[in-house]
């Protein structure tokens, strides 16, 4: 652990010896890759915190997983493309919610639901088929 500036940083890595496939289940010791991820933790003592993580990226060998390779999760402090420890988003999603008098905010349209840029340009060029047959030009 460092101070840098107002700021602590506390430097980690994993340690344990294998983990499973998020999708098949599989534990997995084959170790791929290794990566640094950056997370923001709860503040102590008025100083923010920045947890330099260390995780390693694994090779599933089961052959009928689609997924080739996964990286580990830290139980209890990562989670998938998690920028904050588990424990400061669980804080920020009650203040949220606090906030928001216990209602939940609307959900979002799958992505479906919006037009595609290249159908817009379609229905423009359909209505101008329209409006000049109409206009007789």
């Amino acid at each position: 652990m460092r101070q840098v500036g107002t700021r602590l940083c506390i430097t980690a890595c994993t340690t344990a010896e294998g983990a499973s496939c998020p999708t098949c289940g599989t534990s997995s010791r084959r170790v791929h890759d290794r990566y640094g991820r950056r997370l923001a933790d709860l503040a102590v003592g008025g100083r923010a915190v920045t947890i330099a993580l260390t995780v390693r990226r694994l090779r599933c060998d089961a052959a009928h997983c689609p997924r080739r390779t996964f990286a580990e999760q830290v139980e209890g402090l990562t989670f998938r493309y998690g920028r904050r420890s588990q424990l400061q988003q669980t804080v920020l999603e009650a203040i949220g919610c606090h906030l928001s008098n216990g209602r939940l905010p609307l959900p979002v349209p799958p992505r479906q639901a919006f037009p595609d840029v290249k159908d817009l340009a379609r229905q423009r060029t359909w209505d101008r088929s329209l409006s000049s047959s109409h206009t007789g030009r």
